[in-house]
């Protein structure tokens, strides 16, 4: 229908198109040197009660389950086919387990004062909003021309769209209305999601980057967003758990109604 496409035609990712490729090992380089020894860190950190290390634990584990669901769908077959779909598995049970490890009543109550709850709300619905705005403005207008939309080179589907439009804006919507409200499950779902989009901030910044260097054109409005949203996500995942008062530390508490953040 018009539009070129590269294919790699080489290594692990030979079938996949040479602009999805770049973007690929990108991720690829973020989750072995940072998601890998973030997530044992968190691992440690929660089997010794830290509440901050089940919080990071979950979140991460959710870019985890985000990054291999996107994985075992939309790369084409390769070698590690069965591993992505082992690791996609795996990580809904994980990130259940481990927030069924946090105690959800007693959450809000370890949100101290710095806890950044209007910036978490503001950036729940701004991402939500900036998700619907970006891929529907892809997606919608090729609905009704019958040519394929932009971004979907050789796949079959847009796959991350799929999971943004489906899961990440849903979640995040509920997410901040539940926060909004003080509800304890939206301390909890808002911060995983943020920690989770803070992972893949890091995995987006890279893909930028190696987009450059491999002289893959992007569009720019979009790419300025995300790198904002990637900044904004990175300090308040940083504030958020350098707020969050550990299980053992019970001086000074606040009630959860008393949290002014």
């Amino acid at each position: 229908m018009g539009e070129r496409v590269i294919i790699n035609g080489s290594g692990l990712y030979f079938y996949d198109p040479f602009e999805g490729v770049v973007q690929a090992q990108a991720q690829d380089a973020v989750t072995l040197f940072i998601g890998v020894p973030v997530l044992a860190i968190a691992l440690l950190a929660a089997n010794r009660g830290s509440l901050r290390g089940r919080l990071l634990q979950t979140g991460v584990l959710g870019y985890f389950l985000y990054t291999y669901a996107a994985g075992a769908f939309g790369i084409w077959f390769n070698p590690l086919f069965l591993v992505y779909v082992a690791l996609f598995g795996l990580s809904i049970f994980a990130v259940a387990l481990a927030a069924a490890q946090i105690d959800l009543p007693a959450l809000p109550a370890h949100c101290a004062e710095g806890f950044p709850r209007r910036g978490i709300i503001a950036l729940c619905f701004g991402t939500a909003a900036f998700l619907f705005i970006a891929w529907s403005g892809r997606i919608v207008p090729e609905l009704f021309s019958g040519k394929p939309p932009y971004g979907l080179l050789s796949y079959t589907t847009l796959f991350i769209q799929v999971l943004d439009l489906g899961v990440v804006a849903p979640l995040a919507v509920v997410g901040g209305i539940l926060l909004w409200k003080r509800a304890p499950l939206g301390y909890l779902l808002s911060t995983a999601l943020l920690i989770k989009g803070a992972s893949l901030g890091l995995a987006l910044l890279a893909m930028i980057v190696n987009a450059w260097r491999s002289g893959v054109e992007s569009n720019p409005v979009e790419t300025g967003v995300f790198v904002v949203l990637a900044a904004v996500m990175l300090f308040l995942a940083g504030k958020t758990l350098t707020s969050i008062r550990e299980i053992g530390s019970n001086r000074g508490l606040p009630v959860a109604g008393g949290i002014k953040s």
